[in-house]
């Protein structure tokens, strides 16, 4: 561009007015060549920030999935100690015709050692070798503390 002016020495007018219209014009494209490169640039970002956003999203979707999943599981086993706990339907009753009849039955089968009314159904499964597969549920040991403690043997 220098190069056109100095070569011209502005021995007319034209001369300047033509080499003035083509930088003006040169001009113009640079300019609207950043203009472009520059909203080319900000959609890239956008479209970045857009698609860190999505990825954002499904993480945030995906642990939340999870966390629910434990929740649920959480729930379940919850309510199975529960039933567990409180299911009334864990016995059976044996009758016989008289007193000596189940005596001699507990003798003979060894069960007498276990009681004579009340027997612990694992320890009779064992005894009587059967394997359960079903094993004893957790029971939570509840501490009470020293002051309700206290306020208990106060009422008393």
């Amino acid at each position: 561009m220098l190069e056109k002016i100095k070569e011209s020495n502005f021995a007319d007018i034209d001369s300047f007015k033509n080499i003035t219209e083509i930088n003006c014009a040169e001009f113009g494209e640079v300019q609207e060549n950043n203009r472009s490169n520059k909203i080319l640039e900000k959609r890239k970002r956008i479209k970045n920030y857009l698609n860190s956003n999505k990825k954002f999203e499904e993480k945030t979707k995906e642990v939340i999935s999870e966390t629910l999943e434990k929740f649920k599981e959480a729930l379940k086993k919850e309510k199975d100690l529960f039933n567990d706990n409180t299911d009334s339907e864990y016995w059976f009753t044996v009758c016989f015709q008289t007193r000596k009849q189940k005596e001699e039955f507990l003798r003979k089968t060894g069960l007498i050692k276990f009681g004579d009314k009340y027997l612990e159904g694992e320890k009779v499964a064992e005894k009587l070798g059967v394997e359960l597969e079903n094993k004893t549920p957790i029971i939570r040991k509840v501490k009470i503390s020293e002051d309700y403690k206290k306020l208990v043997e106060k009422q008393i």
